[in-house]
């Protein structure tokens, strides 16, 4: 018997602080987007009002926050993000540090406070809230280095660590081979750490910038034979730019 096709979750990079882009994404069929706070222009007011579009029409909410810092992982998920995506996680000790900040008591150290969007702006049972915090909010680790390439085994195995992410371009940049994000050594990187999250029972997000079905379709078989449902395509301004130089060109040929 054939086994079923297993159904694919998409997200996609919002850096454009405009939450009709956001609703725009969220009625394309999307199941998460990504807030980029380290290289989009978004800050955490613009966060709420791009959040509360995207969940009003069914869109998960995953925040990249500028840097592993405590404070910003707490805000972001005071605020109700669904997953925070730390950047620049390079060892155990790095993964440990989000884990804390992303994690309250007894997990980690979370700073506590009843009155925040995540409790409904009053939590009135909070060892209920707290436990159920700790078990649905993702900590995702984005491992961008050469280094934290060749500590991915204990990354993933950090306890507290919900999912994975490699960022390719990064990653081509600490690897000496900038921009060339399908070099095999890349490849080899997204090969070893979708097997180990898989095999530690992780969410692995998969990354790739197609912003077309043409590409989508040439790239996803290989992400499927890495058994990866999970994945992250396009972004915002690059569909966008995809589009208007489409429409443009086809005028001017």
């Amino acid at each position: 018997m054939t086994e079923p096709v297993k159904k694919i979750r998409i997200g996609t990079w919002v850096q454009i602080n405009n939450a009709d882009i956001v609703e725009c994404i969220a009625i394309s069929g999307f199941d998460f987007a990504i807030y980029d706070m380290e290289h989009g222009n978004i800050d955490f007011p613009g966060l709420e009002s791009l959040m509360r579009a995207g969940e009003a029409k069914g869109l998960q909410s995953v925040v990249r926050v500028q840097e592993n810092c405590s404070v910003l992982i707490m805000k972001a998920l005071d605020l109700g993000a669904s997953a925070v995506l730390v950047p620049g996680i390079s060892s155990a000790d790095d993964a440990r540090f989000a884990v804390e900040a992303a994690k309250y008591a007894p997990l980690g150290n979370r700073g506590a406070c009843p009155f925040i969007r995540a409790g409904e702006h009053t939590v009135k049972d909070w060892v209920t809230f707290s436990e159920r915090m700790n078990k649905q909010t993702q900590l995702i680790a984005l491992v961008e280095s050469k280094q934290g390439a060749e500590s991915l085994e204990e990354i993933i195995g950090t306890t507290g660590v919900d999912g994975l992410m490699i960022g390719p371009f990064d990653l081509s940049v600490s690897m000496g081979i900038p921009g060339n994000v399908s070099h095999p050594d890349i490849s080899k990187t997204f090969d070893e750490a979708a097997q180990l999250a898989v095999k530690n029972g992780k969410e692995f997000y998969g990354v790739d910038f197609e912003a077309n079905r043409e590409g989508v379709e040439k790239m996803l078989p290989r992400w499927q034979e890495r058994g990866i449902t999970t994945m992250v395509t396009g972004a915002d301004k690059v569909v966008i730019m995809h589009g208007f130089s489409e429409l443009a060109s086809s005028f001017k040929q």
